[in-house]
């Protein structure tokens, strides 16, 4: 069949009906040293994610919203998710982190006014653009018109 089939129980896994592996969100980060040709295993985040991330003063790598999970230390995930009464809609993750590449620490950052995934992050001097979202409801569309704008603080 094929796929991932040695799941680390840092990282978040859906199975199918078949027990077979679906899904794999990854609580990991690696590194690549151009000079030494190798990858490097760093600090794992706090959360298992996939979502759209950024650069800020070539130091900090800023995670935003996306499909975000616990990863309890026996392997279960819990996956981030939160009811938006103003929208009556559920949304994804709406934490922030940072990565400081230069402490290998991971900082939790205010976090976004409601989750969002599926979004592009755009940067233009000190502002930051979260624009899209992928709503869980299916039954109102795959895509709700979000645009957050926030401002980077070093």
């Amino acid at each position: 069949m094929g796929g991932v089939r040695d799941v680390q129980p840092r990282n978040a896994h859906n199975k199918d009906s078949d027990g077979e592996i679906v899904y794999v969100a990854y609580r990991e980060v690696w590194e690549y040293d151009l000079e030494t040709d190798a990858w490097q295993e760093l600090q794992p985040p706090p959360r298992a994610f996939a979502c759209e991330a950024f650069t800020v003063a070539d130091r900090w790598v800023v995670l935003t919203g996306g499909d975000s999970w616990v990863v309890h230390p026996e392997g279960v995930a819990v996956a981030i998710r939160s009811y938006v009464p103003s929208l009556d809609l559920v949304s994804y993750s709406h934490e922030v982190w940072a990565y400081d590449t230069q402490t290998g620490e991971w900082l939790a950052l205010d976090p976004l006014p409601y989750g969002v995934c599926s979004h592009r992050v755009a940067v233009w001097g000190n502002r930051v653009f979260t624009v899209g979202n992928e709503v869980i409801d299916k039954k109102r569309s795959n895509t709700y018109g979000t645009v957050f704008e926030g401002r980077i603080e070093v």
